[in-house]
């Protein structure tokens, strides 16, 4: 009798233990919103703050990381959501053997990353789970990174995975920092990758053509600007990364609607470290000129990068081209907006007028059916006038 009575005690002793302690693991539950750091939103009172303490959050809870933290195994249930505030080393799991430890997720979740994370092995998530790092916010995952479907990834900041990516069908991706994944990316259908970010792989991208052509960005740009220098705007990029790359298109606008092209630059092929490129535009128009940069990797895929506007304090003017002419047609093109019309004349060596028009267009086509010879072509408004002489061959 007392032998069974020492069983059924320790049976339930070790039902106890059990309850709180996983694999060597101690359980702690978050069951009310506030700071990590508050006691009393733990039950308990027993906050998770080492490696032997899982942490496991209710439904619907919503934590703040004020300070930094290594834990063990960390669970988010439906609804809920973690904050990893600036300047904040939140560890799941560290370097020493055997401690590597996971990030699990249930549905409709959320995960903001504003300091640094280190997920010492895999961040797995259930459906319709929002993924943000922010400027200056770093996550590293040691493992996989797996999400179910309607994933979303946000991702402003950094973002490095030892393992392989898998999304689900729906997954979104926003990149304007970068993403470095050594192993592969897939996804299912219907989803998308967007940003002026890089995200970069070591193995295959399967998914949809658009989405992989999207993701495996050729370049990580590290910045796109431009500045009035004299006469001229001064465009200057870098990158950080070049991969696949074949040129870069430049691409300027008068209206921020209809972009045309400037110029291309070549590149040489492959880098691993930083490339700096600048372009002088030597005709700017007065007030807002429009740019962008565009990527063309070897396989003839594009990317467009976001628009930049310079206003540019010049002189009005306008260009003659092609001048001298050889039985083809004379663009005038002006480096200002015509607010009222404009009249234009061609006049031979006598003053003779050959042709006139008027016109309000900032690109006006003149005519080519002029006798071999030197013409001047006048240009005038209520604001502007200027003559250039044309030669006909």
């Amino acid at each position: 009798m007392r032998s069974f009575l020492r069983g059924s005690i320790l049976f339930c002793l070790l039902s106890l233990v059990n309850a709180n302690f996983a694999w060597g693991q101690l359980t702690r539950t978050i069951n009310s919103s506030g700071a990590w750091s508050t006691a009393s939103i733990w039950a308990g009172s027993a906050i998770a703050d080492e490696i032997g303490e899982n942490a496991v959050m209710d439904n619907g809870v919503a934590v703040t990381v004020p300070v930094s933290y290594t834990i063990g195994h960390m669970t988010m249930n439906n609804n809920n959501t973690l904050t990893i505030n600036a300047s904040v080393a939140f560890n799941i799991g560290n370097t020493g053997a055997g401690n590597s430890r996971d990030l699990t997720a249930s549905n409709g979740g959320t995960l903001n990353v504003y300091g640094n994370v280190t997920i010492w092995g895999n961040l797995s998530v259930s459906n319709n789970f929002n993924l943000k790092v922010f400027p200056g916010g770093s996550l590293v995952i040691k493992g996989n990174l797996a999400m179910n479907n309607g994933g979303v990834l946000i991702i402003s900041g950094n973002v490095a995975v030892a393992g392989n990516f898998v999304g689900g069908n729906d997954t979104a991706i926003e990149v304007n920092g970068t993403v470095n994944i050594t192993g592969s990316i897939a996804v299912g259908t219907s989803s998308t990758a967007i940003g002026t970010g890089s995200i970069s792989t070591g193995g295959a991208c399967i998914g949809s053509t658009s989405f992989c052509n999207s993701a495996t960005l050729p370049i990580e740009l590290l910045f796109f600007t431009g500045k009035q220098v004299g006469k001229v705007i001064k465009l200057d990029w870098a990158t950080g990364s070049e991969s696949n790359l074949s040129y870069f298109i430049i691409q300027k606008s008068f209206d921020n609607i209809d972009f045309f092209n400037l110029n291309t630059i070549y590149v040489s092929g492959n880098s691993s470290s930083r490339k700096d490129y600048s372009f002088e535009d030597l005709n700017p128009i007065v007030g807002k000129n429009y740019y962008r940069l565009v990527e063309v990797d070897l396989d003839g895929f594009t990317k467009t990068f976001e628009i930049i506007s310079i206003n540019a304090d010049v002189e009005k003017k306008y260009l003659l081209y092609p001048n001298p002419v050889i039985d083809q047609e004379v663009t005038l093109t002006l480096n200002f907006m015509s607010e009222k019309p404009s009249h234009i004349l061609i006049l031979d060596t006598f003053g003779g007028i050959v042709f006139k028009t008027s016109s309000m267009e900032q690109e006006i086509k003149l005519p080519v059916s002029l006798s071999k010879g030197i013409y001047f072509v006048v240009y005038t408004n209520d604001q502007f006038k200027q003559t250039t002489k044309l030669i006909v061959k």
